[in-house]
């Protein structure tokens, strides 16, 4: 025996989750991009692996990933087939509980190799890559006592790459200086907080010497050790960060060209950023909630706005945070994508090369995750200038909207040769163009490409005839010291579209012509239907043309006259039916559901009344 009204209730919530969708549906979201993650796939690799590496091993454009797999004592090697997939996992010995793996080229062979830190053995396991995606046998460096985490960088500044190693039960990093042919210099150690777990590179002073951050996570800091540029450190200064950072990565997080710190807390389950003040030195830590135990911590431009982002590889909730930035050093509250078991690292890379980061979390349940981004589609929103004269070359044509990092090409349309573009940021990008001397006249199509798709706005650029000069007029030779007049004119009229819709704007272009020679200025004004709408007071050199554009908007329906200093043109507002506006097809669609509820309702009543 059920509860009295259940049945209905349930179909009432039902019915109500439905009309809420409904709404949601017909409603315009406006134009977010929305983090489009794919689902994980995962792909094995050896025992427990406790970090992960991107590099390029067989050189072959695809990234690949190197696990350190502790129960096993060795790495695994997965190379990238391209599309984002990987081939099976190539397994190579190393030292005693490998934790910790980094890439770089050690012996300048131009073959990236990679580095181990190896948490039983003491050492840190050196292969030396033969550059088709297979390695030596590792040579062992010994170092500080239980080594936790490797990074690398060029401390003593001579070109050869050095290695960091955070020691977890003596509390310190040693400093390896690279010699250059894959061997490595005696350790250096330097002491810092309790319990090191991670350490980074980075020139937090700005003196172009690389300096040190570690991640403590028995005292709950972060140690920062300038570097004085010959390979030695000074004294750690330390900060706080949450309760046991485990992981520390570094950013811009507010743009101001000063690197900041984002720090993996385990059992806050958060998120400090610490800001860059420029000298070395950091603010204090603003947290961030992300998933349950974060291990590990990435930074990137997920989403394609130029502002740096987080991810997160949290353990106990088997999933990755990713947090938006906003490019002021706030983030947005994490949105979470499942991985495999226990992710303890996470790294990224451009998996499919889409130019839209990806992800890989390395899990404890012996394999990686992968999760391919998708990049969004952008849009173009204006161009400046947006207008040019046949047969001029513009060297600075800025184009300004959204996700333009991986843009790969850009056109102006038919008759103009873009010669060279530049990404200038995310919002922006510099072109310069050539229009040539025969080029149509009127509105063409300005368009961004990209691995995403391509954004285009349309008429977003004009092209006008070519400058007038004028016939050759004497100077008056009975009037010394007279200047010659100004002779300004209006040639040529643009009006685009012609046939539009109610509430879409109407560019109109004209040209001033100064055929004089001095500087002289002629009062513009935009008649529409006979009445003055616009005016503009256009300045022109001598032997000068001076593009103008008007911008219209008409609501009302019907053909409109144009009239700029007597040159006329006319555009059509059309009265056709569009379909119904969003709050209409809202109604439509609820009258549906409403009857479909009743029709349901009386079929319902019907049974009961039967049984």
């Amino acid at each position: 025996m059920h509860k009295p009204g259940h049945r209905c209730n349930k179909f009432i919530q039902v019915f109500a989750v439905l009309v809420l969708c409904t709404v949601y549906l017909a409603v315009p979201q406006g134009n977010v991009y929305a983090l489009p993650f794919n689902p994980a796939v995962n792909y094995a690799v050896g025992d427990d692996p406790q970090a992960m590496a991107v590099g390029d091993f067989n050189r072959d454009g695809n990234p690949d990933l190197v696990t350190a797999n502790y129960l096993d004592n060795n790495v695994s090697v997965v190379l990238g087939v391209g599309n984002g997939v990987f081939a099976a996992a190539v397994n190579y010995d190393v030292g005693h509980n490998p934790i910790s793996v980094a890439v770089a080229d050690f012996n300048l062979d131009g073959k990236p190799d990679v580095a181990v830190a190896n948490f039983g053995s003491n050492t840190v396991s050196i292969l030396l890559g033969i550059g088709d995606g297979t390695f030596n046998a590792p040579v062992n460096n010994p170092v500080g006592g239980f080594p936790r985490a490797v990074a690398v960088g060029d401390f003593n500044r001579d070109g050869k790459p050095d290695l960091a190693v955070a020691n977890y039960f003596i509390d310190d990093v040693s400093v390896l200086l690279g010699v250059g042919d894959g061997t490595l210099g005696a350790a250096v150690n330097y002491a810092v907080g309790n319990h090191p777990y991670s350490v980074a590179v980075a020139d937090f002073n700005r003196d172009g010497k690389p300096d040190l951050a570690v991640a403590n996570s028995e005292s709950s800091n972060v140690s920062v050790l300038l570097g004085v540029g010959d390979g030695t450190f000074g004294a750690a200064v330390n900060y706080t960060a949450g309760t046991n950072p485990s992981s520390v990565a570094v950013g811009d997080f507010n743009l101001d060209g000063k690197p900041d710190l984002a720090v993996a807390n385990g059992l806050s389950n958060d998120v400090s950023v610490m800001l860059g003040v420029g000298d070395g030195t950091f603010g204090a830590s603003v947290n961030y909630t992300a998933g349950i135990e974060p291990a590990s911590v990435a930074v990137d431009d997920f989403n394609c706005d130029g502002k740096p982002d987080l991810a997160v590889a949290n353990v106990l909730s088997n999933d990755v945070s990713v947090m938006l930035g906003d490019g002021n050093g706030v983030f947005a509250a994490a949105v979470n994508y499942p991985v495999g078991t226990g992710p303890v690292s996470v790294v990224v890379g451009d998996f499919n090369l889409d130019c839209a980061p990806d992800l890989a979390t390395a899990n404890s349940d012996d394999n990686v995750s992968i999760l391919l981004n998708t990049p969004p589609a952008f849009t173009i929103s204006s161009v400046n200038p947006d207008s040019g004269n046949q047969g001029q070359t513009l060297s600075s044509v800025v184009i300004t909207g959204n996700y333009f990092i991986c843009a790969s090409a850009v056109s102006f349309g038919s008759g103009i040769t873009v010669n060279s573009f530049t990404i200038n940021s995310a919002s922006q990008i510099t072109a310069s163009i050539t229009i040539a001397a025969n080029a149509a006249l009127g509105a063409r199509d300005v368009s961004v490409t990209a691995p995403g798709g391509t954004g285009t706005l349309p008429d977003g650029f004009i092209v006008l005839p070519s400058f007038q000069t004028g016939p050759a007029h004497p100077v008056s030779p009975t009037l010394p010291g007279q200047l010659n007049q100004a002779r300004m004119s209006m040639q040529y009229l643009s009006v685009n579209p012609q046939q539009t819709a109610a509430g879409q704007p109407v560019t109109i272009v004209t040209n001033v012509v100064n055929t004089g020679d001095v500087a002289g200025s002629l009062n513009v004004v935009l008649k529409i239907n006979g009445q003055a709408e616009q005016t503009r007071m256009i300045s022109a050199g001598p032997q000068a043309t001076q593009p103008v554009k008007f911008t219209v908007t008409k609501a009302e329906p019907g053909t409109y006259s144009v009239d700029v200093g007597g040159q006329k043109g006319s555009f059509t507002v059309l009265d056709e039916d569009t379909g119904t506006s969003s709050a209409s097809t809202v109604i439509g669609l609820i009258a549906a559901l409403i009857t479909a509820f009743l029709i349901t309702g009386a079929v319902m009543l019907f049974r009961r009344r039967v049984s």
